[in-house]
């Protein structure tokens, strides 16, 4: 968690998290158009980016995603106090596949390995980006959860895992060769997993799909449960409910910072 700090003493991961901020919201901003939900969210084959850009600058990329999406947000008219959570929110979309997938030493090629751990860290990246967003929307009564979170976990997915596989394979050989490869700036020490990354993999793995899953029952009504039975009648604000049961899982996935 600490080179999330120490890279913005480095020039180049500055320059890096600006680069990746513009491209992410340059090619967002002319989607806004295609609204999927008023005000909320529109298409964005634009996601491609920070995924793809995660596995080359690592952190500056998880930053880069961030600002960038506050950006679109910005131009896009939407900003507002879903903007928090979309900062949130697209932070970890890449933040997990740089912390999942790391980049070959030296030499090396990207192998059928790695492309496959990038899709797999794209769709739970997305479902990650999806719950968070949909259910800080849901608090704040912008966007039912149901609909926003598989709006952004399937639109998130599918762009991510068609393209991103794509555009590594087309820079990652030039950014290599460019010495600006995260590890190759940072120290070689971060081509290697932490000794606690399986503790965080599976406190992520449950906060985020369990929460994604419960908030969807919640959502629509087929799971009628709140922690502590804090909550007990039917005429009880849905918002309420998915706000208090999806906390745990909120907690979770922040937790694993710590530990991926």
């Amino acid at each position: 968690m600490r080179e999330l700090i120490h890279m913005w003493r480095d020039t180049r991961m500055v320059v890096l998290t600006a680069t990746t901020a513009a491209l992410y919201a340059g090619l967002m901003i002319p989607f806004k158009a295609l609204v999927l939900i008023p005000g909320v969210t529109e298409i964005r084959p634009a996601v491609s980016i920070p995924i793809a850009l995660s596995f080359v600058f690592g952190p500056a990329a998880a930053w880069g995603s961030a600002i960038g999406n506050l950006v679109g947000d910005i131009f896009g008219g939407m900003l507002g106090w879903g903007s928090l959570f979309g900062f949130i929110g697209n932070f970890m979309f890449a933040y997990i596949p740089y912390k999942i997938v790391k980049p070959p030493r030296f030499d090396s090629d990207i192998g059928t390995r790695r492309i496959i751990l990038l899709i797999f860290s794209s769709i739970l990246a997305s479902i990650t980006c999806g719950m968070i967003i949909g259910w800080g929307a849901d608090i704040i009564g912008l966007a039912p959860f149901a609909a926003l979170s598989n709006i952004i976990a399937f639109n998130n997915a599918i762009a991510s895992c068609i393209l991103a596989p794509i555009i590594v394979k087309l820079i990652f050989k030039r950014i290599r060769r460019w010495n600006l490869l995260y590890p190759q700036i940072l120290g070689e020490e971060h081509y290697n997993r932490k000794k606690t990354f399986w503790v965080g993999l599976t406190l992520l793995l449950i906060g985020a799909i369990g929460g994604y899953i419960m908030g969807n029952l919640l959502s629509i009504g087929v799971m009628d449960y709140t922690p502590m039975k804090i909550v007990a009648t039917t005429n009880t604000n849905s918002s309420l409910i998915i706000g208090l049961s999806l906390s745990p899982a909120i907690v979770m996935v922040l937790l694993s910072i710590l530990f991926l």
